[in-house]
């Protein structure tokens, strides 16, 4: 599954192209993510730097900015420091297809590796490719949540899904 595409953990100087690619992810593809465009739009940039500063979050650069970012939450509580869970992970449409995802999901993993026990992470059922992608890294799923998130009129069940590491 290895790719030639760089993958790098992203800084507080990658605050603005982080901030582009996760508006634009929330806002094309507002079924992916539990927050909304309407949550983030408006949030000063020290959120963004919070974001990615606290977190574990990798990016794959393009022509034009981010091509690619995931993150890692890691539990900060004694009874569950050892689980982390994947969070934002979007990839550009352009970029689809050409094994962005693909690094983004081995570098969230050879990270977490010997510093967790297990990376948990949500999906929309509805969303194919990306469920497809996480089984093919060794994802299971444990559990479904109807009705988790809400669009307008709209519920969508999530998959949960867990890797043993």
């Amino acid at each position: 599954m290895s790719t030639d595409l760089a993958v790098r953990r992203l800084a507080a100087p990658d605050t603005q192209a982080f901030r582009q690619i996760r508006l634009e992810g929330l806002s094309r593809h507002p079924d992916a993510f539990g927050a909304s465009h309407a949550d983030e739009a408006d949030q000063a940039d020290a959120f963004f730097t919070e974001r990615i500063e606290r977190n574990v979050v990798f990016g794959v650069d393009g022509t034009d900015g981010l091509d690619g970012v995931a993150g890692l939450i890691f539990a900060d509580t004694d009874k569950v420091r050892h689980k982390a869970s994947v969070f934002g992970f979007y990839v550009r449409p352009h970029a689809r297809g050409q094994g962005v995802g693909d690094a983004l999901m081995e570098a969230l993993i050879a990270y977490a590796r010997n510093r967790v026990r297990q990376i948990r992470l949500c999906v929309v059922e509805r969303n194919t490719p990306a469920v497809r992608l996480y089984e093919r890294f060794g994802f299971k799923r444990f559990g479904l949540e109807p009705d988790s998130i809400r669009i307008g009129d709209d519920y969508l069940n999530e998959i949960h899904m867990v890797l043993r590491l």
